[in-house]
């Protein structure tokens, strides 16, 4: 993305600098069961600093490294707009990125050229990958005009108010409309402009005017009889199935009523487990889900994988079907409630349920639904998004709250 000088910067002083920042984000939080891997990627950062010297070594003589650019031909474009830009005017502005890695090289690199003089670049990255202080001293900055640019992923999307902020750019490619109305509204100044690098920007204008529009069509709203009958049906209980966690024949589990997991909003807590996990954003039906054709040639949900500790895992559709053996799903899915959802919907919120709800059982989420810290660093670090889908492990012989219970 932004040439060879990015990618040295990145070895020689990003990657033991965000390990670092990880140790001391794990012990600040003072869980003791994960106090000792903070421990461990603090031991392990000496040899590491030898072993990517080496690596720079080697890379300093392959030839496609001696043949590449210092600086991107993208990365240049984005130094020439700026430059032109910042030299007129008082502006700042925020260039976005999707992956974390290319915060820090960015911020380096818009900061070391030449063009863009003492303008000044910051690097703002998800809580997970910087100490709150640190990023807060970013912010700040940018507020008060000390530097005029920040380097940011999607964690800046919301939250920030800069009046002079008349730049956005989305240097890489956006996947959501939400991404991009987000992302446009940190440009506060009356002139700003929001440029795309990989995204046609007309098409992101129709879907942000089509969502909006959508959004105040009052026909789509439902009435006070449907919002009842709607928290009738979210509540509805089938003992030691739904929702999680299960109600048994002798009351509610043991574990609480918080966080509770169900049909309804399973997809949304498994793409933010995926996402905090993996580091970055995904797409789930084309890296997470596996499909299979059926009598009739209907494609259908067959397997899905998901990151853990000990690399990745998948539940398969024969896990599912036992999972619901027996069960009429109609007394989940209200007309009222579905109305909207197809069969093919209803299959993927069944088993992406059935993922969620063993992430529960394993401790992978909290009660509230928010990935344990504890298994943040070693998932990421065991399940490489680019790894074939056929290397994830099935679960056997699933262990629920209700066998447990039995």
């Amino acid at each position: 993305e932004l040439g060879v000088d990015a990618m040295r910067y990145f070895i020689e002083k990003v990657i033991v600098q965000q390990l670092t920042d990880k140790a001391a984000l794990i012990k600040e939080q003072g869980d003791p069961a994960s106090f000792g891997s903070a421990q461990r990627i603090s031991e392990r950062i000496p040899s590491l600093r030898n072993e990517l010297k080496e690596m720079e070594a080697r890379l300093k003589s392959n030839p496609a490294i001696q043949g590449a650019l210092p600086t991107s031909p993208k990365a240049q474009t984005l130094i020439d707009l700026l430059s032109k830009i910042l030299q007129k005017n008082d502006y700042c502005g925020i260039v976005f990125v999707e992956q974390v890695a290319l915060v820090s090289p960015l911020a380096n690199l818009l900061n070391d050229s030449t063009a863009l003089g003492k303008v000044g670049c910051g690097a703002v990255a998800g809580s997970g990958y910087q100490s709150e202080r640190d990023r807060q001293e970013q912010l700040d900055k940018f507020r008060t005009g000390k530097i005029r640019l920040l380097a940011a992923t999607a964690a800046l999307e919301e939250g920030i108010d800069v009046r002079d902020c008349a730049i956005v750019v989305r240097f890489t490619a956006i996947t959501t409309t939400k991404a991009h109305i987000q992302g446009s509204g940190r440009a506060r100044h009356p002139h700003a402009t929001v440029y795309y690098f990989e995204n046609n920007p007309v098409t992101e204008r129709k879907r942000e005017v089509a969502m909006t529009a959508t959004a105040k069509q009052s026909s789509l709203s439902l009435s006070m009889d449907e919002l009842q009958q709607a928290v009738v049906s979210m509540s509805m209980t089938l003992e030691n199935i739904h929702p999680y966690p299960f109600v048994t024949s002798t009351g509610p589990s043991n574990r609480g009523t918080s966080g509770e997991v169900n049909v309804f909003n399973c997809k949304q807590i498994f793409n933010q487990y995926c996402s905090i996990t993996l580091g970055t954003s995904i797409q789930p039906k084309k890296q997470l889900y596996h499909f299979s054709n059926k009598p009739g040639d209907r494609r259908m949900l067959s397997a899905i994988r998901f990151p853990t500790p000990t690399g990745w895992r998948k539940i398969c559709d024969n896990d599912c079907i036992k999972f619901w053996s027996g069960i009429n799903l109609d007394q989940i899915f209200s007309e009222e409630r579905s109305k909207n959802k197809s069969a093919s919907d209803k299959e993927e919120m069944c088993f992406v349920y059935v993922v969620v709800v063993q992430l529960r059982e394993f401790a992978y989420l909290d009660q509230h639904n928010s990935p344990e810290s504890s298994v943040r660093f070693e998932t990421k670090r065991r399940c490489p998004l680019n790894s074939d889908f056929s290397a994830a492990v099935s679960i056997k012989n699933m262990v629920f709250q209700s066998t447990k219970m039995s």
